[in-house]
């Protein structure tokens, strides 16, 4: 799943997500489990587990469905976010240097939200469960903070999010 916006705009978007089939797998497992535990959820069950069992699975598919990793540029602010769990905004004078790099999302501790900003290694946001989810932007700001942030195409997304944030050129280098 991808979504960009055209090159010739103030802005660009790039969003990620788990494969399709595996992500609506998940949905569609999380809604049968709670289509059953409705329907039959057992002749000792109180009025609140047959509420509360299903609500629970609908949130947990609704949530799956959701997930995702959104990349969002224009020439004030980048913004990172890791649907529906995170979500930070870098004001353009925050933003030292983005660059398209490769990484491997185990020695982060696996997919999703891992690290801290402020570590060596930085911020993981990774949806991609092994496809694609080894590459994307590395984002530094000014405080020393690190994002690693997976896009579908990091040479494309890097040149137009440093463009629109009139910042230089630096090296591509692999992790």
């Amino acid at each position: 799943m991808s979504d960009r916006t055209p090159a010739s705009s103030s802005a660009v978007r790039f969003r990620t997500g788990m494969t399709g089939w595996f992500r609506w797998s998940l949905v569609v497992v999380m809604l049968t489990l709670a289509v059953f535990s409705w329907a039959a959820p057992g002749d000792d069950a109180s009025p609140s587990e047959r509420t509360w069992g299903p609500a629970v699975l609908v949130l947990v598919a609704v949530v799956f469905a959701s997930m995702g990793v959104t990349v969002r540029a224009d020439r004030e602010r980048l913004l990172l976010a890791f649907t529906p769990f995170y979500r930070r905004s870098l004001e353009r004078e925050e933003v030292v240097s983005v660059t398209a790099e490769t990484w491997s999302s185990i020695s982060f501790g696996g997919w999703g939200v891992k690290g801290w900003a402020r570590s060596g290694k930085g911020l993981l946001l990774n949806a991609s469960l092994g496809r694609r989810g080894d590459q994307g932007l590395r984002v530094l700001t000014v405080d020393g903070r690190t994002y690693n942030v997976e896009v579908p195409d990091p040479v494309g997304a890097d040149a137009r999010v440093r463009e629109l944030l009139d910042l230089p050129e630096a090296p591509t280098a692999t992790r």
